[in-house]
């Protein structure tokens, strides 16, 4: 897949020890892998966690970390109109923090194209999204991926990759190694299982990535077991 303007514009904020804030929707076990990674505290000026959900364990991990919050309420976009509506807010408000550049830690909202230029950000999802069907797009994308994968392939495993406004297509970085799954586990404890993988491989790659080893020449990496 050819490289963008955005995976350009991130490769180069990432090596300049941007300000950061981690986007979360959940329970933040990337979250937590990525504040835990200590290389990174000197790479990147992580300064806040910011969640579209008030239940999401967001408050917690910042406080335990020294980091501000933002909670940014949103339910299910009803149309093109809200999303960018959602995202421009989120945008100014993050601007008015001095933030440069995101990590997306299971932040379950699709982010619009000017959100994505303004602020370059990195995800880690769960399929290889460098195999690509007819159209040349990740065959494996979006909420079903993982399921899919597991159900062609036999086995499951993530990738870190650049985010961009369509779905799961931006530049590949980095992949975990594969995770054979078997038949009597269901998709959500094989996924639960492929996050142990995903808590090493994501902060790595963000590691390498401010680092100046990861670029063009040699994504994506593959991770070995």
């Amino acid at each position: 897949m050819l490289h963008s303007t955005i995976y350009e514009a991130l490769m180069d904020t990432y090596i300049s020890q941007p300000r950061v804030a981690i986007l979360m929707s959940g329970q933040g076990s990337n979250a937590e892998a990525i504040l835990n990674h200590e290389p990174l505290r000197g790479l990147y000026d992580i300064a806040l966690i910011a969640s579209d959900k008030v239940d999401s364990n967001a408050q917690d991990i910042a406080k335990r970390n020294d980091l501000d919050t933002m909670i940014m309420p949103a339910g299910h976009f009803r149309g093109i109109a809200a999303r960018e509506a959602y995202f421009r807010e989120l945008g100014e408000a993050l601007k008015g923090r001095g933030i440069d550049a995101v990590f997306y830690a299971g932040f379950m909202k699709v982010a619009s194209a000017m959100f994505c230029q303004n602020f370059p950000g990195v995800n880690i999802h769960p399929s290889n999204l460098t195999i690509v069907d007819g159209d040349g797009l990740p065959k494996y994308r979006g909420m079903g991926a993982l399921s899919e994968m597991r159900s062609d392939l036999g086995y499951v495993q993530s990738t870190v990759h650049v985010v961009e406004e369509k779905v799961d297509t931006g530049a590949s970085l980095a992949l975990t190694p594969e995770l054979m799954i078997s038949n009597e586990l269901s998709d959500a404890q094989a996924h639960h299982a492929l996050k142990s993988l995903e808590h090493t491989t994501y902060p790595r790659t963000l590691q390498l990535i401010a680092e100046g080893v990861l670029n063009a020449k040699n994504v994506p990496l593959r991770f070995e077991g």
